[in-house]
């Protein structure tokens, strides 16, 4: 099903994709409310939550992680209130990504922010009340250095 190999996963990426499969249940994609803030406990500070706003998202939950690391909190702000514009505009093509795909998205990251460097994993877990349309999505990350 995946666009990619789910073997290649780090570890913590690669038991939160399984947590997801698991909660598929014979649909395409699982809903938000298959999963319990008890078994996310291990993603916890590196879990975005995305609520689907049309072509935009709003950040339900900005990971604590993601927010140390760019010195900027954006839980409740759209991905189109990122600063730098650029980085607003990356974001609403991933988010465009995981729409289209209505599957899991996995990408690997190397960006220069405010001269230092970032690399980390990206895996973007679509999820559907109606198991069909994406309405929210995790995004799961792991940073190296």
């Amino acid at each position: 099903m995946p666009g990619f190999d789910p073997t290649q996963l780090p570890g913590d990426l690669a038991a939160l994709y399984a947590l997801w499969q698991s909660k598929r249940q014979g649909r395409r994609m699982p809903a938000r409310a298959d999963f319990d803030l008890l078994e996310l406990r291990p993603w916890m500070g590196r879990l975005h939550l995305v609520a689907v706003e049309g072509d935009d998202g709003r950040y339900a939950v900005f990971a604590t992680a993601s927010a140390e690391r760019l010195g900027r909190e954006m839980t409740g702000k759209r991905l189109t209130d990122y600063q730098p514009a650029q980085m607003a505009e990356q974001a609403l093509q991933k988010h465009r990504d995981v729409l289209q795909a209505r599957e899991p998205v996995f990408r690997e990251w190397n960006e220069l922010y405010v001269d230092k460097p970032l690399h980390w994993w990206r895996l973007a877990l679509p999820l559907a009340d109606d198991g069909e349309t994406v309405d929210r999505y995790f995004v799961g990350l792991h940073f190296r250095g």
